[in-house]
């Protein structure tokens, strides 16, 4: 079963439009060995030149205020939020005020919890040109600890200062290796990308490297109508990119999906209320970890570049997705996949049973087709995919009846009747393949099939942000002591001595990196 006990202090603040007592503890549910934490990854505040608060400026009486912004995110049932104000315009109306952005990044890092209340992610949102042509809106995002990320500044969120012009797309991984280098794990999501309406997302100026997942849902709309209307706005009734993204045939990126909210009136988590300018409430997105596992920025990290994350509408519902090979699970949520030649796939998607008795439809939806799912017994959905035509990729979408998960009554987020759960896809190879030819499938542990350089037996090369011989470690930490190497956003002064190194902070036990 699941739990979600913090519901209960977020539905009576809802219902008294205001703030109650701030929770004491993860909300996150519990289910089929996972955790699901349900946050905003896009969130404007007063800070942003366009963003509004009831207690900045002129005011914004129906805004939630920055007194309380913290607090709101809480009680609005969020375990992890992203604070993402404008950093940089080309006509100066978005830009964000350095002295409040700054101010407010100090604040983030006061208020981030990662023991018992909300983990907070600094970030800006950025976008770019080559040439004078638009590539797109992006939220950079930073997860390091508290005080790698303490000097962080509004200055450091401009790839090209106020201007978005960078010259040509590989300077956005330049800028990002130094931000890295500085602040430890950073990424790149794009968003809106369903129109021209405010920005397209240009994916030819995709940076594999920062970038694994995409925002498909937003107030502006969104980015999944391919084959059918999903939820959208006027924004967004448009060809889908994000299906031109994956396009096997085409840019073949691999990404995870994300949703957030994206209204510009400091309030973290609301997907009730239409924003300022009537557009879709937004979205949320769930991170998946196992449940024994801690919940912090380093987890949201975690599950975003290895796409355990799945986009809604709003209800924050727990979800697995599981796939079987002769009643074998070899593989979950986002993953890519090495499939026994012939072997039929069943797909395995589980809810909650009293969420499953909400499902509306239940489908998976590959490149050219959607294949139904089968509600089998207590909360469970399957489908089988044929050998003979294995789709390139899969991710399951689940329409849920919207009244069962309005936070209260009249809710309107923009006169939708149904909400959306859209799974991140997962990725099919045949387990005899070896694209890059360098000896290793999927399978056999390569976790770059494309790039021959890139396998278990390669060399590592280190303090280069690659991993090339597949073994998932810190590239910034080449002694495996926890601790990064200075110049790389860490501390540790011989980071080829596991005996050297920065101590807990308040304790000194030579040898250290103590000056």
């Amino acid at each position: 079963m699941s739990t979600r006990w913090g519901r209960t202090v977020a539905l009576l603040g809802a219902l008294a439009g205001g703030l109650l007592l701030p929770r004491t503890a993860h909300a996150a549910e519990t289910f089929n060995g996972y955790g699901f934490y349900a946050g905003d990854p896009h969130v404007h505040t007063g800070v942003s030149g366009d963003g509004e608060a009831a207690d900045m400026g002129a005011g914004c009486p129906r805004c939630g205020s920055m007194s309380t912004v913290f607090e709101y995110a809480t009680n609005h049932d969020l375990d992890w939020v992203v604070f993402s104000d404008h950093s940089n315009d080309d006509d100066g109306t978005h830009i964000s005020l350095e002295a409040d952005f700054d101010s407010f990044q100090a604040d983030i890092l006061a208020h981030d919890d990662d023991a018992d209340g909300l983990v907070i992610v600094p970030a800006a949102e950025v976008w770019f040109s080559v040439g004078g042509v638009f590539l797109g809106h992006k939220n950079l995002m930073l997860f390091g600890d508290d005080t790698t990320l303490a000097p962080y500044v509004m200055t450091d969120a401009q790839p090209a200062g106020a201007d978005m012009e960078i010259g040509e797309c590989s300077a956005i991984t330049t800028w990002m290796d130094g931000l890295a280098a500085r602040y430890g794990h950073v990424l790149l999501i794009p968003h809106h990308p369903a129109g021209m309406v405010p920005a397209p997302t240009d994916w030819s100026c995709h940076s594999g490297d920062y970038e694994p997942a995409v925002e498909v849902y937003s107030h502006w709309g969104n980015g999944l109508g391919w084959q059918r209307d999903w939820e959208t706005a006027e924004y967004s009734q448009r060809e889908s990119t994000v299906h031109s993204a994956l396009n096997p045939d085409g840019y073949a990126l691999h990404l995870g999906f994300l949703a957030g909210t994206d209204g510009h009136d400091t309030q973290p988590g609301n997907v009730c209320d239409q924003d300022r300018g009537g557009h879709l409430a937004g979205g949320l997105t769930m991170i998946v970890v196992d449940e024994s596992e801690p919940f912090n920025r380093e987890a949201i990290y975690q599950a975003i570049v290895t796409h355990s994350t799945y986009a809604t509408t709003g209800p924050r519902v727990s979800m697995t997705v599981e796939y079987l090979v002769d009643d074998v699970v070899i593989g979950t949520l986002g993953q890519d996949l090495e499939i026994p030649a012939g072997s039929p796939v069943v797909v395995r998607v589980t809810l909650p049973e009293s969420d499953a008795l909400n499902v509306l439809e239940a489908v998976l939806i590959a490149p050219e087709q959607e294949i139904p799912l089968d509600y089998v017994a207590d909360g469970v959905f399957e489908a089988t995919l044929d050998p003979a035509d294995m789709p390139a990729w899969v991710y399951a979408a689940v329409n849920l009846q919207a009244d069962p998960y309005k936070i209260r009554p009249g809710c309107d987020d923009g006169g939708q009747d149904n909400e959306w759960l859209w799974a991140s896809p997962s990725w099919f190879t045949q387990a005899d393949a070896d694209a890059d030819g360098d000896g290793y499938g999927l399978a056999g542990g390569d976790c770059d099939d494309g790039d021959a350089a890139t396998n278990p037996g390669a060399s590592e090369v280190w303090y280069d942000g690659h991993d090339q011989n597949c073994d998932r470690l810190d590239d910034y930490d080449q002694d495996g002591d926890g601790y990064r190497a200075i110049g790389y956003g860490g501390s540790d002064c011989d980071d080829l001595d596991s005996s050297v190194t920065r101590p807990p902070q308040g304790h000194r036990v030579p040898p250290d990196c103590s000056p």
